[in-house]
């Protein structure tokens, strides 16, 4: 797959974010330049599926803004000085490809923009709108100063002009002038197919397409699920009852084989009677949910004038393109609440969360892919997935490191530990009370904790779902009960419960490139977190039953809240 870039002037990024939605619907793009986002620095703004560089502008409009899909493996690149550009460098098959934005304002500025330094390496590409005319990239018959600079800034690093002639800017008087230049180096030019939409989406500039003929290096995180809503539950059953039999009846149980045998029957229950989905990178594409033949009788009428407009200069054709282009933005919007309130009014109390998520997701038109941006650590980048998973245990694990505390509080825990262990042994005397937390599980608790969990779930590294135990028959409850009461008599734990999916967690206004950035989830086994809650049942009904808390406490009780605190509050000041 060759990799697609979209260059665009936007005019204004969230007055047109329908039509462009629309547009990252119908086609993939890897790059997106926009120039002209009038984002304001306090308004986030990142269709899903991309990362984002901005630099917005705080009184001005103007603002430039690159996405680049989520799992292309890309660095971010110094900035040209004195000059309004981003610059990235992604990798494909045929090296690495640095892709610049950039912005250049219209205005008499006696100082010239530095052109020589947006050519920097060989395989580059330069997207942007310059606000300069020249007979270069076509739409004028005279150069302008910026033009020729411009120009002398491409023949001297030996650039090529991708533009073909065709207009990409509409002016007010009817006319389509090429301000929007895409320039490439000479070695990628034979590679490069360059065109324009006839359709300005809202905006006053045409989006352009570039394609290069390289397929882009991607790293993609996902890893198979199960479609729990086309499991064989009847077959799943069959499955575990026909493979648990041997075990039920083995003299030997140990606690890591015994744990390795029920998660190989889950698994391959599942296996044989869930479907699963499977990671592709090419996906067809959909149209947004709300696009309906109003809209595209509007769109269509809307560009009809605007051929007309450029045709004839007709004053009255200029005034009836604005008018039918401010009814096509009325009715995009209208219609796109008008489907969200519809979609609203159909939530009832026993709607799933995920159904509203899904819908969401498809008004946004794109897909997202949960990959991480390139990290920044000791002045390196990290591209890599294998390389930023280790970068990120060794921020984790500073965190909790033994380094953190102070010398003073190292040799006092050092010397708790070593002559005073009398603190931290469970050397209590049996009695009836203790007896009653020893004994073994239960199948009413085991019950109890399994219609504790939720079915929809994110499984750890066994794969094994929340929901599986809902549906396990009474020979495979059996068994998960046998393994529970032999890690409670033998006071050991199987040591694949210790292991977890790590998932790194952006903090909300933090630099996504820096690993401090991020907060830790851990996905770990279902069977731990099952047995966890046994456990904690157990001893909840230990400390209520025998009053070991005192009534003042009000946090962490069933039937009980740290509102009760602020009720008595309130109540006694009424009083």
């Amino acid at each position: 797959m060759a990799l697609q870039l979209l260059q665009w002037n936007a005019r204004g990024i969230l007055a047109h974010r329908q039509e462009f939605h629309h547009l990252l619907s119908v086609n993939t793009f890897d790059i997106i330049c926009l120039q002209e986002s009038f984002l304001k620095p306090n308004k986030e703004y990142c269709p899903p599926g991309y990362n984002s560089i901005r630099s917005d502008r705080h009184a001005l409009k103007g603002g430039l803004v690159t996405f680049i899909r989520s799992g292309l493996v890309y660095t971010e690149n110094q900035r040209p000085a004195n000059m309004e550009c981003h610059s990235v460098t992604v990798n494909n098959t045929a090296g690495s490809i640095t892709v610049i934005n950039v912005y250049v304002p219209p205005g008499t500025d006696t100082t010239p923009p530095p052109f020589a330094d947006l050519f920097p390496s060989t395989n580059t590409i330069v997207l942007g709108d310059f606000n300069a005319s020249n007979c270069l990239w076509g739409g004028s018959h005279t150069n302008d100063a910026r033009g020729i600079l411009l120009e002398t800034a491409i023949n001297t690093n030996n650039y090529v002009v991708l533009n073909n002639g065709q207009g990409t800017h509409q002016t007010n008087n009817g006319k389509m002038t090429c301000i929007d230049v895409s320039v490439v180096s000479r070695i990628l030019a034979t590679k490069c197919t360059w065109s324009v939409f006839n359709n300005l989406i809202g905006s006053d500039h045409a989006p352009i397409k570039i394609t290069l003929n390289a397929r882009s290096e991607h790293q993609f995180a996902t890893i198979p699920k199960w479609k729990l809503t086309m499991a064989d539950w009847i077959s799943f059953q069959h499955s575990i009852e026909d493979q648990v039999d041997n075990i039920i009846t083995s003299k030997d149980h140990d606690v890591e084989n015994l744990n390795n045998q029920i998660i190989n029957i889950i698994i391959s229950a599942a296996e044989q009677s869930i479907p699963q989905t499977k990671p592709c990178v090419l996906k067809r594409h959909k149209p947004l949910p709300y696009w309906n033949d109003d809209i595209k009788i509007a769109i269509r009428n809307r560009n009809r004038a605007r051929n007309k407009m450029n045709r004839t200069k007709n004053i009255n054709d200029i005034i009836e393109y604005k008018r039918l282009k401010a009814i096509a933005q009325r009715v995009i919007r209208q219609t796109a609440r008008q489907h969200w309130q519809s979609f609203c009014d159909t939530l009832h109390s026993q709607t799933r969360l995920g159904t509203v998520w899904n819908m969401a997701r498809k008004m946004n038109g794109t897909k997202s892919n949960p990959t991480s941006i390139p990290l920044i650590q000791d002045g390196n980048v990290v591209q890599l997935n294998k390389d930023k998973a280790e970068v990120f245990a060794r921020s984790f694990a500073s965190v909790s490191s033994t380094t953190n505390y102070s010398p003073d509080f190292q040799r006092h825990k050092t010397s708790i530990e070593q002559n005073h262990t009398y603190l931290i042994t469970n050397n209590s005397p049996d009695t009836e009370i203790t007896n009653c937390l020893n004994k073994d599980f239960t199948k009413q608790e085991l019950s109890l904790a399994i219609n504790h969990f939720k079915k929809n779930s994110s499984p750890g590294a066994d794969r094994i779902m929340y929901a599986f135990f809902h549906h396990l028959p009474p020979a495979g409850l059996h068994l998960v009960l046998l393994l529970f009461n032999l890690i409670w008599y033998k006071r050991q734990l199987p040591k694949a419960w210790k292991h977890a999916i790590v998932l790194p967690i952006l903090k909300a206004r933090k630099q996504p490139n820096s690993p401090s950035s991020y907060r830790p989830i851990s996905l770990t086994s279902a069977l731990s977190k099952l047995m966890e809650r046994m456990v904690t049942n157990r001893f909840m009904w230990y400390l209520e039953k025998f009053q070991l808390l005192t009534n003042t406490q009000s946090g962490f009780r069933r039937g009980r809240s740290t509102l009760d605190h602020i009720i008595r509050l309130q109540d006694t000041i009424t009083q």
